[in-house]
């Protein structure tokens, strides 16, 4: 669709990120990738460097700098949160946790097609009992997603504290010594966030109203990246790898 062929590809770096680099065979696709290609620099990226990714592609380092603001910018992927705090173009603290759209997959009829491992907590946690292909009810959907949400928004104000927060958290706490002016949102269940209408099988549209009601709740300054439609983890393509020349200008191939 872009009208580039490999021939035309210098050089560059594929990155394995997010859902993906968890998966059992993530080694051996970016060693495929690396022994094939020649050309690329090929690695699966742990949780802090996609944060620190998704702050940079998202364009809040330059609006930091712009605005002279401290902003802690949250990209919500399919099947993690990657956080970053900025100040003055520069990025002082990043982490990462358990929290996105894909993690509970549910049609139209509410019937269950994908459950993963921090679901599977979730709903242990909640005394629930949900097997793929079973019927979930939609309050018991909006208690999970409530409680991702509610887990999101307490580690964007502070250390993990609550036993959900806690176990849902792939990487240490924020470093919160400098005080946070505002927030923002990228990523597939951002986009949902702002105002699309999108669905795609899963919790996202339910996540997006749980994490907006948990930030209202808060009275949280919510400002917009710019860029909240393009960055890293939509999930439009869970299962993706992302090559990045440049961070604002990046090419995802499925």
């Amino acid at each position: 669709k872009a009208g580039i062929t490999p021939a035309m590809v210098d050089t560059g770096a594929v990155l394995v990120t997010g859902e993906t680099a968890k998966k059992h065979n993530a080694a051996e696709i970016v060693n495929r990738l690396s022994s094939e290609s020649g050309k690329f620099v090929s690695a699966a990226a742990g949780p802090n460097l996609e944060s620190m990714l998704s702050a940079m592609g998202s364009g809040i380092i330059d609006q930091s700098l712009r605005t002279d603001k401290t902003i802690l910018h949250v990209d919500i992927g399919g099947g993690t949160s990657n956080m970053a705090i900025v100040s003055n173009g520069q990025v002082l603290s990043t982490s990462c946790m358990n929290v996105g759209g894909r993690l509970l997959g549910i049609d139209d009829s509410f019937k269950i097609w994908r459950i993963d491992g921090p679901t599977r907590f979730l709903m242990k946690h909640l005394g629930m009992n949900y097997a793929i292909g079973d019927i979930i009810t939609k309050e018991d959907v909006k208690t999970i997603a409530r409680e991702y949400a509610k887990a999101l928004v307490e580690v964007m104000n502070g250390p993990a504290k609550s036993i959900v927060a806690k176990e849902l958290m792939m990487t240490d706490n924020l470093d919160f010594s400098i005080p946070v002016d505002a927030y923002s949102f990228s990523g597939g269940v951002a986009e949902l966030y702002y105002g699309s209408k999108k669905g795609y099988d899963d919790i996202g549209n339910i996540l997006s109203e749980e994490i907006r009601l948990q930030v209202e709740k808060k009275g949280m300054n919510i400002i917009e990246s710019g860029q909240a439609d393009i960055a890293h983890g939509s999930r439009k393509m869970p299962e993706s790898i992302i090559v990045r020349s440049h961070p604002l200008m990046r090419r995802i191939i499925s």
